[in-house]
This record gives structure tokens, sequence and C-alpha cells, in this order.
């Protein structure tokens, strides 16, 4: 009994340590759109389009997880051609798809972020902006790209994992 509750202590002690000392780092393109898409309420669905090897593009990472490897819809693709942004109506709301991890006008990835109901077309496409800022921002300087962890440690001003920073490097 005595061992058990040692035991016990010393896991929740443990467990405290960790979870204090931790850093709120996302590591993955899903774990990045879900955390952004709790920090804002106003946004019903957010997701990230990756361009793929054949040219094509599918949603790599969505709050709505049943649209996860499923093609990219003609305006996420015209954005991922060169478009600056694309604005559709949607159920009251709008989609807001917007260019996220470009060098030199080559994007790798978009952003569609879809606004609930209720504020103007231009407020949206304001909020879409921020929103896609800091999903870029947490994927990181080298975006989703070939990478399989799709972002640095610690968002955009901290270090890039090995595995991102050999990916930032074949890109240059």
């Amino acid at each position: 009994m005595r061992t058990t509750l040692v035991a016990l202590s010393l896991f929740a002690a443990l467990s405290a340590g960790c979870a204090s000392t931790s850093m709120d780092v996302t590591t993955t393109p899903q774990m990045v759109v879900e955390a952004v898409g709790k920090e804002n309420p106003d946004c019903v669905r957010l997701t990230v389009h990756c361009k793929q090897g054949d040219a094509a593009a599918a949603i790599c990472a969505s709050t709505d997880a049943a649209r996860i490897g499923q093609p990219s819809q003609a305006e996420d693709l015209k954005v991922l051609a060169g478009s600056a942004m694309e604005v559709l109506e949607e159920n009251g709301g709008f989609d807001v798809t917007l260019p996220i991890d470009c060098k030199m006008a080559d994007c790798k990835s978009v952003c569609g972020v879809t606004m609930k109901a209720g504020i103007t077309k231009e407020a949206a496409i304001e909020k879409a902006k921020a929103i896609a800022k800091a999903v870029e921002a947490r994927l990181g300087a080298c975006g989703t790209g070939k990478c399989a962890s799709g972002c640095c440690e610690g968002g955009a001003a901290g270090a890039c994992c090995a595995e991102k920073k050999a990916c930032c490097e074949d890109k240059k």
C-alpha cells in the first residue's frame, strides 16, 4: 500500500513538473490548425491545403478531420497557382483562402478560413488574414513543405527541429 502511494505521488509530481515546464509546442500541421482554431471562436473551420508531388493539392490538416486527405477545391487551387486570395460566401459566412508558405510567388500551402455567419465580408477577410498569419507563424519559416513534422518547435521564434532544419536547407 505504501509503495503504491509513493509511486502515485512520484508520478503526480513528475506529471505536474512536466506540465509546468512544457511550452505550447505544436509539432504537426494538424496540431497547429486545432490550436489556432480553438483560439478563434469566429472561425468555424480551418484548413491547410498542401501541394502534392504531382502538382495536385490535398487537405493536409483541418479542424474538420473528415476532410483530411480530400483533394483541394477550385478556389484553393487558384490561390496555390498564384491568386492573392479567394473569398466565397458559405452558409451566411465567408470562406477565405489565403496563401501561406510562399517563396518567390511559389506557394506550397494555402490556408482556408471559414468564418461564422453574422460578420461583414471585410471583417471576415481581416480576421481570416490574422488567423492564416498565425497558422503560418506556428508552422515556421519553412511552412509545411515536405517535412513530416510541419513546423518549428515553439512557433516561428523557436528553434527548428532537426528534420525541419534539413527540410529548410533542402529548399534553399
